[in-house]
């Protein structure tokens, strides 16, 4: 290399290496003399540079005492720092511990990060003493005294100068404060101290209480007033007028002078349970009943109050009797305890019982406590069943002693269980297939009564949270819901079940939902039918098909399935006339949807003269048995059939009886006459209609039936032995009107209600009717066995009715008019009958039961009559005597201007030559 070119590269490093140097700390050193510094003093502080920098950021120092000096200004060459002293900071020396900063370059440019490696001392003789005196006050020790005899004493470690007050008075240590205490008034003393460079110590005080006065309105309460604890509680109070702190108690069972029978003195408190009141140390007996407890009270400065107070604490150790004959009777998820009360406890009498329980082959535990002592029975619930529970009982006294146990035991509840069942709208059936809109009823069935019982469904496909619809808190057996059907997706089912917090199992049941109708159609489109033939349908349902009825003719057919999975029944149209008939089939699925087709078929069948015959004649034989039907409904009803109805059945019968052996020789003749049969019969039984269009009932007094019967005729031998009959029998009787046959005539009759109150199953039943509803017993027709007594009419009844059970029997009167019926109920015929039904024994006849008044009237009236006629017969005799002739009177004769026409004359002349 050319040596000029080495030369002037040499010549560039040299400048370079001058140029870019990093400058150093060169030294770091103290601005403050060296001394002793406290807390809050500054400290400067400076570092030298190697040459002028350039500063980028802010530098920090931290010191080895914790505190940091912070950036003051900058300088060509030197940097300046003030750190400040900080409380609680001791150490010999200060110490630069590290340098926190930005980068810091000399002004030629050369940068780097700066930092301090070491710890430097920034002086040897900087000291750091941040402590503050330490005093303490030696006397009084307490804060209360009883006497002025009190000095004033404190020690002070590192303190060159103190300050001791009480109140605003200076006081020095060993200063007797006799002349400073005030009676009865807190009186505070203050202590300040400083050590030499500062340090200033937090002041300390304390109180003193000169008292002069003893605590005042001291009591004493027992908490309970029986125990059986040597310790009891006890409620305390007193007074003083400088509070209770530092105040003492002591306790006695004899209130005696000598502190020899008193407890030690023991901090005050409103709440004690250490006294001892059995030992005999304090005056106390372990046998009393009956202890008096006594306290005193002595204040913080030593005065003690001269009063002594006392309670009253009753003390039993004695246990009370146990409960006798415990037995058990286990339920439904419970069991009932029965036992015989514990006798009287002789101390402080019985006061609870506690019953105590095991489950299985555990232990036993209290269960619960009876504050009724007095109590012989009590239930536990809400117990497993299936599970063994064993129990004992004790009995615990006023004073907290518990008994012996009772006998031992033990039970198993039993288990309810449940059933549901589902019905639509009402009905009876239980369903498993529904349809929106079906309302539902819901029936949870319990074995026996439960608790907590409730009813819940959840829906599935798609998937619901369950929802509870009822529920009770009461006891019950049977729970019932009405719950309507709203899920329109065809695929959803319910599950519904029934529950209770006492059964152990819970019955589901599931509800199928189906909202499409199925489908059915015609197999066979020929309408024509001539005898038996097959009706087919096909139908089905897109989950759950029924069944598939058909109606033809009124008349329902159940269809059957064939081979190949059609419906069908078979049809005779023989049976019926030729002619068009509507047909309808009706496709049903579980859930009681439904679809319904109908078409017309025509009957073709030929029938011969007989058979025509033979079916008239069959169908008037029909209508003949019903007919027949009605007429014994009458009889048994007491009515009469109307003349116009009775007329068209007697026609009717004739005309059966005639066709009847025609049917073979005659058949058209047949025809005509069961034809005609018919219509008649037709009519009857369309006419023959019972309507009950009135009633009116009959009430009789049973405390005034003497004068009644009295009025119906009744012996008084019999009397009491009818009434008797009468009240027994609870009889009613009541008049109905009825419509039966003709629209313009009405039918009477009575209805009679008794109870069988004899000794026999037959009963004699006599009826005193009223003319104003009959007027002769031969007019009375009834269903019931009867005779007439009299015509009067009185008839008698023999009824078969059990011993001891309600009977009824009728009788009436046969048709009268709208306007007789009408009288009978608007007049009250019914209360024209004087004496309900008389009862009379089986033995016993009417005739010796009933008066015969009708005979004594007939004789009184052949009296008057023949009376009358003697009277009449004596002024006819009269008459002829007294009258000469025509024209002359009573009294004197008289001459009579007579003007008689010739033939009247004529007359007259004959009759004077016959005188």
């Amino acid at each position: 290399m050319n040596a000029k070119v080495i030369t002037i590269l040499f010549l560039t490093l040299i400048l370079a290496t001058t140029c870019f140097a990093i400058p150093t700390i060169t030294s770091i050193s103290s601005g403050t003399p060296s001394g002793t510094y406290k807390a809050g003093d500054v400290i400067q502080i400076q570092l030298i540079f190697s040459e002028d920098v350039n500063i980028s950021g802010t530098l920090a120092l931290t010191m080895n005492t914790g505190g940091s000096a912070t950036f003051l200004n900058a300088t060509t060459s030197a940097m300046d720092f003030n750190y400040t002293v900080l409380a609680g900071q001791n150490t010999t020396n200060l110490k630069a511990y590290n340098l926190i900063g930005s980068v810091i370059s000399a002004l030629d440019g050369n940068a780097a990060d700066l930092s301090i490696s070491s710890t430097p001392n920034i002086a040897d003789g900087i000291v750091i003493d941040t402590n503050a005196p330490v005093c303490v006050i030696t006397s009084p020790t307490t804060t209360d005294v009883n006497t002025t005899s009190v000095n004033f004493t404190f020690t002070c470690d590192g303190a060159s100068s103190t300050l001791a007050k009480i109140d605003s008075n200076v006081i020095t240590s060993g200063t007797s404060l006799s002349t400073y205490l005030i009676a009865n008034t807190v009186q505070t003393i203050t202590l300040d101290a400083n050590d030499s460079i500062g340090n200033m110590m937090t002041q300390i005080s304390t109180t003193v209480l000169y008292d002069t006065n003893a605590p005042t309105s001291g009591s004493i309460y027992a908490n309970s007033t029986w125990t059986n604890d040597d310790t009891p509680q006890f409620t305390i109070s007193a007074t003083h007028h400088s509070g209770t702190i530092g105040m003492k108690m002591a306790f006695s069972c004899t209130n005696a002078s000598a502190d020899t029978n008193w407890t030690s003195w023991v901090n005050y408190a409103t709440s004690y349970s250490d006294f001892n009141i059995t030992k005999s140390t304090y005056g106390c007996s372990l046998t009393d009943t009956n202890k008096t407890i006594y306290i005193k009270f002595k204040d913080a400065a030593g005065n003690i109050d001269a009063s002594r107070y006392s309670a009253t604490q009753l003390y039993d150790i004695t246990a009370p009797s146990a409960p006798t004959g415990l037995s058990t009777s286990a339920g439904n998820s419970n069991t009932t305890l029965s036992w015989t009360s514990p006798s009287t406890d002789n101390g402080s009498g019985n006061d609870s019982l506690k019953i105590y329980m095991k489950t299985g082959s555990g232990s036993y535990s209290l269960k619960t406590t009876l504050s009724d002592e007095n109590l012989t029975t009590y239930q536990i619930t809400s117990l497993t069943n299936g599970t063994q529970y064993c129990f004992k009982m004790t009995t615990v006294d006023k004073a907290g002693n518990e008994s012996i146990y009772s006998n031992e035991e033990c039970a198993t509840p039993a288990s309810a269980t449940a059933s549901i069942s589902i019905e639509r709208n009402g009905s009876t059936s239980n369903i498993d297939y529904a349809k929106n809109r079906d309302v539902i009823t819901i029936s949870c069935t319990y074995s026996n009564s439960v608790n907590g019982a409730k009813i819940v469904a959840r829906a599935y496909s798609p998937t619901s949270s369950e929802s509870t619809l009822e529920d009770t808190s009461s006891s019950v057996s049977t729970l019932d819901y009405d719950y309507t059907i709203n899920f329109s997706n065809p695929q959803d089912n319910i599950v519904f079940w029934c529950a209770a917090t006492n059964t152990s199992n819970s019955t589901t049941k599931t509800i199928y939902i189906d909202n499409t109708a199925p489908t059915i159609s015609w197999v066979d489109s020929n309408n024509t039918f001539i005898g038996v033939k097959k009706v087919i349908v096909k139908a089905s349902d897109d989950k759950y098909f029924d069944k598939v009825e058909f109606d033809f003719n009124k008349v329902l057919y159940v269809a059957l399935k064939d081979t190949n999975n059609n419906y069908y029944f078979d049809l005779n149209s023989a049976k019926y006339e030729n002619g068009d008939y509507s047909l309808k089939a009706t496709a049903y699925d579980k859930a009681g949807n439904k679809t319904e087709i109908t078409k017309t078929i025509t009957a073709l069948n030929t029938l011969s003269p007989k058979e025509k015959a033979q079916k008239a004649f069959d169908q008037a034989v029909a209508e003949q048995k019903k007919a027949n039907e009605i007429l014994a409904y009458f009889d048994r009803e007491g009515l009469i059939v109307p003349t116009e109805l009775l007329s068209k059945k007697s026609q009717a019968d004739t005309l059966i009886t005639e066709a009847k052996p025609q049917i073979t020789s005659a058949p058209e003749t047949a025809l005509t006459k069961a034809t005609s049969a018919l219509i008649l019969l037709q009519e009857f039984n369309k006419k023959a209609v019972v309507e009950t269009v009135d009633t009116k009932n009959y009430y009789y007094d049973s405390n005034n039936l003497t004068p009644q019967l009295k009025e119906a005729g009744i012996s008084e031998s019999n009397m009491q032995t009818i009434i008797t009959a009468i009240t027994g029998s609870e009889a009613e009787r009541k008049i109905v009107i009825l419509k039966a046959g003709a629209e313009d005539m009405r039918q009477a009759k009575v209805t009679i209600t008794f109870t069988n109150d004899t000794n026999s199953d037959i009963v004699k039943i006599v009826e005193i009717i009223p003319k104003e509803f009959v007027t002769s017993a031969k007019k009375i027709i009834s269903d019931a066995n009867f005779r007439i007594v009299k015509d009067d009419p009185v008839i008698e009844f023999t009824i078969n009715a059990p011993k001891g059970t309600k009977a009824s029997f009728s009788y009436g009167i046969g048709e009268i008019t709208t306007a007789q019926a009408t009288a009978m109920i608007d007049n009250n015929v019914i209360q024209k009958f004087s004496a309900p039904p008389v009862l009379i024994s089986t033995t016993s006849k009417a005739e010796e039961i009933v008066q015969d008044n009708t005979l004594i009237l007939i004789a009184l009236i052949v009296g008057a009559v023949l009376f009358i006629i003697i009277i009449l017969i004596i002024i006819a005799i009269l008459f002829i005597i007294k009258f000469a002739h025509p024209g002359h009177g009573f009294g004197e004769g008289k001459t009579i201007v007579e003007h008689l026409t010739p033939e009247q004359e004529a007359e007259k002349k004959k009759w004077e030559a016959n005188k």
